[in-house]
């Protein structure tokens, strides 16, 4: 069963994420430009974008925590609108600032 204990730590008054810093040393793609390819784990395994979606259209969605209210609102509707967006040839994967644990606690949720 999911618990936010499992993703949050008391800090003083506030709750905070548990996250651990990360050296970024690159700038994020803006809005038309060619994202970099990139390998990784997800919660439907491992994926090399851009080669694992072939010729179709990608989107990509960037958010910043899996267990917000409108963050979680737009993925459901984005998990239900999937197979629409694949009859028209677009392929959609989903980033976020969360690690793969997080993730894999979302996704029992839905």
């Amino acid at each position: 069963m999911f618990s936010f204990t499992n993703i949050f730590t008391q800090v003083g008054s506030r709750i905070k994420p548990q996250r651990k810093p990360v050296s970024r040393n690159f700038r994020i793609p803006l809005i038309g430009e060619k994202a970099p390819s990139f390998t990784t784990e997800t919660t439907a395994g491992t994926i090399n974008f851009p080669f694992d979606f072939g010729t179709s259209w990608k989107i990509i969605l960037s958010h910043p925590m899996d267990f917000t209210p409108v963050c979680s609102t737009e993925l459901i509707e984005l998990a239900n609108l999937q197979d629409e967006f694949e009859n028209l040839g677009v392929r959609i994967i989903t980033v976020s600032t969360d690690p793969l644990e997080t993730h894999k606690q979302w996704k029992k949720t839905t």
